[in-house]
């Protein structure tokens, strides 16, 4: 039982860690990009036509979700609702305020070029802080996987030593107290993950 929820708990932080590497990737990608479409624009005022042009020198993951758009518009789907259908696979609080911004600047009719430069500066200036604040997070997300490890390597030590030590806990009381034990356990370290990523997110707003 143990081990069944400990499997499942370390393919759920493989996982998350997968998603949020994308994700990273994808936010890291966007000023370069954005660099693209700016001088693309220069040469000709067509959003659709720039992102064409400028997606040649994206690399993945952001250029598929970029040639996405490009195939919705040609769908007929409005470049607004394919942004926002961008937003909505990314759950990316960055990509979200960038996207947004060039949705109210087109409609508005606004000169993109020099809204993506506004655009452009704002990602450096936020990839500046996003460093600073991991650097300072690192430290209680580290100390999360270690208290995490902690009971793991007790356990198996306990098992090596003293083989007939679980079948206490297969029945009865003592079946109770594992899946407590194991609940208390998943639920704690989730806990610290959240709280850990909410601050994160406060400071990134501030």
């Amino acid at each position: 039982m143990f081990i069944f929820f400990t499997s499942i708990l370390i393919f759920y932080i493989i996982i998350n860690s997968i998603i949020s590497y994308i994700r990273q990737k994808k936010e890291n990608q966007l000023e370069t990009f954005l660099i693209d479409l700016v001088g693309n624009l220069y040469g000709n005022p067509n959003i659709l036509v720039s992102i064409r042009k400028s997606i040649e020198k994206t690399n993945s993951p952001l250029k598929s979700d970029l040639q996405i758009i490009l195939d919705d518009c040609a769908k007929g789907i409005l470049l607004k609702d394919a942004l926002k259908n961008m937003i909505n696979r990314n759950k990316s609080n960055l990509i979200e305020i960038v996207l947004m911004g060039i949705i109210a600047a087109n409609e508005k009719g606004v000169d993109l070029v020099t809204f993506l430069n506004y655009q452009i500066e704002y990602l450096r200036e936020k990839k500046s802080l996003n460093n600073y604040i991991k650097i300072l997070s690192t430290g209680p997300k580290y100390t999360s996987y270690f208290i995490m490890i902690i009971p793991l390597i007790s356990i198996f030590a306990v098992l090596l030593l003293n083989r007939n030590f679980i079948s206490l806990y297969i029945e009865g009381i003592g079946l109770i107290v594992i899946i407590y034990s194991v609940a208390s356990y998943i639920i704690g370290f989730l806990l610290i993950n959240k709280i850990i990523n909410n601050l994160n997110k406060s400071m990134l707003s501030t």
